[in-house]
């Protein structure tokens, strides 16, 4: 599968600055065209195909219109049509407003000529653009879309600089550069031994499952099996792998066991042969230590995060590896160089075309069709009776508002919540369903880092995030969106951000209240 010219969650920058360009409606051109194929019916999915964007850009752009034009669900949408407007093509068509304006261009073509005419055109012009600015905010006022950056830089909009900077670096053509026989060392092909306290180099993969020498180590298909070791990349990744038999000595002698042997179940580590090839893994259980002379750690484990681009085929037996234990960063965001696969999110970087993994369906066993109905009177009594129910922690101050049996952006086996403050129409609302569309590839940032999309692990389980991050072109207007991904039950519950202190970088805000889904009194 690749990706093509469609880019998600993006709206594109023109020749003349940075943001998505003018448009004089409240929805943009790409939510236009969404809401237009919403009218001719069909689910998300089959809007995504008819259009040729991903389903999440669909989910993206029918939430963010609800959050504009303050509706509930899809069928409000969909009967929903702007208000007339009057648009100014010249001239010839001069709003009433404008009439005291042509007065002083008719007096003033017939007192004066040359030079003061043309003055007075280009007041009357200026006139019309102003107009049509304040026009323009007022019909956007509600509308909480990125339109507009701090630092618009029209030196930036060259149509070059994005397209070339693969090209730009080429110093070895100068021929000052070829007697340089120290440049060959940095070619060698392992990672070097890290300092980190926490990280450990290994250098001999056990295919026989072993594990006697110090710096070896093995993942096994089945943890009650040695000789069950996997011998591909992709069978580390792809849930093949359930345990990790590993020698307490590092590939320096160095002993580990103090480490090792204070891991516990939840605890996350990362097996790291190259920046393109790695996996993170979280503990499942502890098992016993392994009989033997040879001191090795037993643990159950299943994969959460992987880069898969440059490891497939047989396990190089000799390749060497750090296996890091220390606190992870979150990946994604304009530093992404590779796709990455995060549960069942997949991210990749802005503009990538190449090769990624293809997307999954599921489909829950106890599937139920059930079209979206929007209940205006909301009782906690009955939404405690709806499929994948969570309830949040809330703000000092904020209350339920709505509630929607069925998703509104998918009407399927789920609900929507709305949640407000006294007085506030929107504060954030919560969508719970089961994820049946898995690993769609969507970008890690967009529009030279306005927003940018990065992994996170809430309560144990995977999560990605949207936001506007702190910088030049931070937008306090940004959705802010959290998805939680539950893997023992396929479900994901996302928290959206609307009211003003849940938009552009404050993240963290509505990360801890998708955190509090999976707190108690809530199912753990």
């Amino acid at each position: 599968m690749k990706i093509g010219a469609a880019r998600s969650y993006t709206w594109r920058m023109t020749r003349r600055g940075r943001g998505r360009p003018p448009h004089p409606g409240i929805l943009t051109p790409a939510e236009e065209r969404v809401l237009e194929e919403l009218r001719r019916g069909g689910t998300n999915a089959e809007i995504a195909v008819r259009l040729g964007v991903t389903l999440d850009t669909v989910k993206f752009h029918i939430s963010n219109m609800l959050g504009k034009l303050g509706l509930e669900n899809r069928r409000q949408l969909a009967a929903w049509r702007p208000e007339p407007r009057r648009r100014l093509f010249g001239l010839l068509a001069v709003p009433g407003a404008l009439e005291p304006v042509g007065r002083v261009l008719v007096w003033a073509g017939v007192a004066a000529a040359g030079t003061a005419t043309v003055a007075v055109v280009a007041v009357v012009l200026i006139a019309l653009a102003g107009l049509g600015d304040s026009e323009e905010q007022v019909a956007q006022a509600p509308t909480p879309t990125p339109t507009a950056t701090p630092t618009p830089a029209p030196a930036t909009a060259t149509p070059t600089t994005t397209a070339t900077p693969s090209t730009v670096p080429t110093p070895t053509a100068t021929p000052t550069a070829t007697p340089t026989p120290t440049a060959t060392p940095t070619a060698t092909p392992t990672p070097a031994p890290t300092a980190t306290p926490t990280a450990f180099r290994y250098d001999s993969y056990d295919i026989m499952g072993a594990v006697a020498t110090a710096g070896s180590y093995a993942f096994l298909a089945d943890p009650a099996d040695t000789a069950s070791a996997v011998t591909t990349y992709e069978a580390l990744r792809d849930g093949t792998t359930t345990a990790l038999l590993i020698h307490k000595s590092d590939a320096h002698g160095a002993s580990q066991a103090t480490l090792y042997d204070a891991v516990e179940a939840g605890d996350l580590f990362e097996w790291h042969e190259a920046d393109d090839c790695f996996v993170r893994y979280k503990v499942t259980a502890v098992k016993p230590d392994p009989a033997g002379a040879a001191p090795r750690k037993l643990l159950a484990v299943e994969w959460m995060t992987y880069a898969y681009m440059g490891c497939s085929g047989a396990v190089q037996a000799n390749a060497v590896a750090i296996v890091d234990w220390g606190e992870l960063p979150d990946l994604g965001g304009v530093s992404l160089t590779v796709p990455i696969r995060h549960g069942p999110y997949q991210i990749v970087p802005e503009g990538w075309s190449g090769a990624v993994e293809e997307p999954e369906y599921h489909r829950p066993v106890d599937f139920t069709w059930v079209p979206a109905t929007y209940l205006g009177n909301p009782d906690l009594a009955v939404a405690r009776t709806f499929p994948y129910w969570r309830e949040p922690t809330l703000p000092a101050g904020w209350t339920l508002v709505w509630l929607s049996r069925g998703d509104v952006l998918d009407p399927a086996y789920g609900y929507t919540a709305g949640y407000a403050r006294p007085g506030e129409g929107y504060g954030f609302r919560i969508i719970g369903r089961f994820d049946s569309d898995r690993g769609w590839a969507e970008e890690a940032s967009w529009d030279d880092g306005l927003g940018v999309r990065e992994t996170r692990v809430i309560q144990g389980r995977p999560a990605q995030v949207i936001y506007s991050p702190p910088g030049p072109h931070q937008s306090a207007t940004f959705p802010v969106i959290v998805w939680i991904h539950d893997p023992a039950t396929g479900t994901e519950h996302a928290v959206h951000g609307e009211a003003g202190i849940l938009r552009g970088g404050n993240v963290d805000a509505v990360i801890a209240i998708a955190r509090s889904l999976f707190e108690s009194p809530n199912p753990q």
